[in-house]
């Protein structure tokens, strides 16, 4: 049987590989493929024999051979056995045997994610038109047709069916029913959780007649999967979450834990436990909480709440990600764009047949005290004096550290290569190698390019296509920007600090020059920020920027372009020092109106709702100031919708869910010595039974900041009813801040 069909999805299953499809006529179809992973273990010859005739009686091996290939580090190939497992499942538990008898320096292409290794191998990715031969409901041959790299990828329609909470909040205590909003096309229902087996039988009707491709739900991972899960099994009812029927996926029990009920292990999907706990960690200084994770068969699980892609770029962006990086799309949701870049990596070393190290091996090379002085600097900032200003271009490097990487060759193992003398580095005094593009180049090129294109459509696009396309570039945005963080990061499996310094070193230099051809043409450097340059001349048209633009681009060889010219822009002062500034916090209106914000209060995920929505209204009242002279008479207006809200407050007339507060926990509620508000409102949920851990969110009504009662300050969400009191001083205080923010600058400036 032979027919064309966009690839949905695979994952493990015992045989192989499960893959499902979609055909052109509407079909989803599951197909079994049997393919066999492979790992390499390196060593001497002698080493290698001795290893081959040991594993030549296990079981779990297919078939073992002598190849030779290249090490990433390496410069030339070298033997390695081959091993070929009998079946994926086979392989997690084969490798960590190997890594305690033989150590993981010696294992390569160990730990590759089973999903993402497939469509590597079969040269797939996430809805690839595919020319499919099958016999029965066995895959044998699969051809793609289609490239990640389209500028108008034809996709097929998807369904989908939304779930989200009735109460809108991630908590649910225990003992207390869930009531649900369910959503597809031409359905909207609310699922009363007080009768458990209607809510399970309503649900489980609505899987099987609009059968979604895709499940998008709001804190799904961490309260809606589980506790559906826990509800089914104790009712005895079968919920068809997945599409696989269960026969076709046998898996044990467990017996604990979140995901209770749901026939699953625990297992990795790459840091990430499936249907089990989730885990706290500190990641620059701050500390996070990656949830459980519960991934669907056969169909997409996307939970919005807990999706970076799926939040900052939508689901467009989501899938442009999964399709360049060749991720399944379930494991894209849950990770971060590091995941996207290292997966590009991880794929263009499986094609060229490099192996990949289990473990990072490339240490810091020794630096003195004065070098490491040198090269640690980061990108360049430029302060700006605080007020108020007209007629200011931005003007941005488009893409600017992907695009050094591309032009100067910065990658791993072309930072102070041997083989040759190199370009030399800015500063820093490293030399790149010139004789061969690097792994960084390679991969980075392409998606500079497709980002160009993009913007490129998005000028003549209108409505909808533009913002898909808008979400598409911002997802390769978010690639480009944490390829070079990766490369400083101490675990990445192609990092090295010395390439992360030189492109700073490279960075610096074009603001700098920037900075003086601007100068040279008259215009005044008001502010400058690692890749963007805020300037100003008297008189000077938009015209006037595009040309210095582009004379900054040809002098630096990466593109820059005009983001605009502002009416006028506000760059707010430092509370604590006031005659400074913070680089990333000021507001402005463009000419053609569109206001851009950064650093205020309406930004930050811990505003109240209510004072997020004051200052949003007070900065689009004062967008429509053409000039300083309107701003100035717009800022008494803006000042009155202030007062109002400071009024409706402190006369108890705010509703109490519009005056939450969201904050993060740093460490366990038991673990806080003082009874700051989060670790109030955290013991009020452990208090019933319901455990934040480190990094996630508390969400709480502050009653009394300054009650002698610690337990009366707060009122931790769900607690909060329409009814509940709260600190009127508290938020009136806050209310005065965020109106300061945007008041206080143009006050100066009169």
């Amino acid at each position: 049987m032979r027919f064309q069909a966009w690839f949905f999805d695979a994952y493990p299953a015992p045989g192989g590989i499960a893959t499902w499809w979609i055909r052109a006529d509407g079909g989803r179809v599951r197909l079994l493929d049997p393919w066999r992973p492979a790992l390499y273990v390196g060593g001497s010859a002698r080493e290698l024999e001795a290893i081959r005739l040991r594993l030549g009686r296990d079981r779990r091996i297919a078939r073992v051979r002598l190849e030779y290939h290249r090490e990433f580090w390496s410069p030339g190939p070298a033997p390695v056995l081959s091993l070929e497992v009998v079946e994926p499942q086979a392989f997690d538990p084969l490798v960590r045997d190997l890594g305690r008898a033989l150590g993981p320096a010696r294992l390569f292409n160990a730990d590759l994610p089973t999903g993402q290794r497939y469509c590597y191998e079969r040269n797939v990715f996430p809805l690839a038109r595919c020319r499919v031969e099958a016999d029965g409901h066995t895959l044998r041959t699969v051809e793609c047709l289609d490239s990640p790299w389209t500028l108008a990828p034809l996709l097929p329609p998807l369904r989908t069916l939304e779930l989200t909470p009735a109460d809108g909040t991630p908590y649910h205590l225990p003992g207390t029913p869930l009531d649900l909003i369910v959503r597809a096309p031409g359905v909207e229902e609310r699922l009363d959780g007080r009768a458990p087996l209607g809510l399970l039988g309503r649900l489980a009707r609505l899987l099987e007649s609009e059968d979604p491709d895709l499940l998008l739900t709001d804190w799904g991972d961490e309260l809606l999967i589980p506790a559906l899960l826990a509800l089914a099994r104790a009712h005895r009812v079968e919920l068809p979450l997945d599409r696989e029927p269960p026969h076709l996926h046998p898996l044990p029990q467990r017996g604990r834990g979140q995901g209770e009920g749901r026939g699953a292990v625990v297992a990795k999907s790459g840091r990430q436990a499936v249907g089990g706990a989730g885990r706290s960690y500190l990641s620059y200084g701050r500390v996070l909480y990656r949830g459980p994770a519960y991934p669907l068969r056969g169909r997409w699980h996307v939970d919005r709440r807990a999706s970076f892609f799926y939040g900052e770029t939508g689901l467009e962006g989501l899938l442009e990600a999964a399709r360049l990086a060749r991720v399944p799309l379930q494991r894209m949701a849950r990770t971060t764009p590091g995941t996207a870049i290292t997966s590009m990596q991880l794929d263009l070393a499986v094609r060229e047949g490099v192996l990949v190290p289990w473990k990072k091996r490339e240490p810091e090379a020794f630096k003195s005290g004065l070098a490491l002085l040198t090269a640690d600097k980061g990108g360049l900032v430029y302060r700006p004096s605080p007020g108020v200003y007209e007629q200011v271009g931005e003007l941005d490097f488009a893409s600017m550290y992907p695009a050094i990487m591309v032009r100067h060759n910065v990658s791993p193992e072309t930072v102070n290569c041997a083989c040759c003398g190199g370009t030399l580095v800015p500063e820093d005094g490293y030399r790149i190698c010139w004789q061969r593009d690097g792994l960084m180049r390679r991969v980075l090129g392409p998606l500079v390019e497709l980002r160009r294109r993009l913007k490129e459509a998005m000028r003549s696009a209108v409505g909808p296509e533009r913002e898909a396309l808008d979400h598409r570039q911002t997802a390769l945005k978010w690639i480009g920007v944490v390829s070079f963080g990766y490369l400083g990061y101490h675990n990445a499996r192609f990092g090295k600090i010395e390439a992360h310094e030189a492109i700073t070193a490279f960075g610096r230099e074009a603001l700098l020059r920037a900075k003086e051809l601007a100068e040279a043409r008259g215009f005044r450097m008001l502010h400058g920020l690692t890749d963007c340059l805020w300037l100003h001349r008297r008189g000077a048209a938009e015209a006037d920027y595009a040309e210095l633009a582009a004379e900054i681009g040809k002098d630096s060889g990466i593109p820059v372009s005009v983001e605009g010219v502002y009416r006028w822009i506000v760059f707010c002062p430092a509370r604590i020092l006031p005659k400074t500034t913070v680089p990333n916090r000021f507001f402005g209106v463009f000419g053609d109106g569109r206001l851009k914000v950064r650093g205020l209060e309406c930004r930050r995920d811990d505003t109240p709702p209510l004072v997020r929505a004051m200052q949003e209204r007070m900065l689009a009242l004062l967008a429509a100031a053409e000039n300083l002279s309107e701003l100035r008479a717009l800022a008494s207006r803006a000042r009155q919708i202030a007062e109002a809200e400071i009024e409706r407050i402190l006369t108890g007339q705010a509703p109490p869910r519009a005056l939450v507060v969201t904050r993060r926990l740093s460490m366990a509620p038991e673990e806080y010595v003082k009874d700051n508000l989060q670790a109030l409102a955290a013991r009020q949920l452990l208090a019933r039974g319901l455990r934040l851990e480190p990094g996630q969110s508390v969400q709480y009504l502050v009653v009394n900041a300054r009650a002698k009662n610690p337990q009366a300050r707060v009122l931790a969400v769900p607690l909060v009813t329409d009814s509940s009191p709260y600190d009127r001083t508290f938020y009136a205080a806050l209310c005065r801040q965020a109106a300061a923010t945007l008041l206080e600058p143009l006050r100066a400036n009169a």
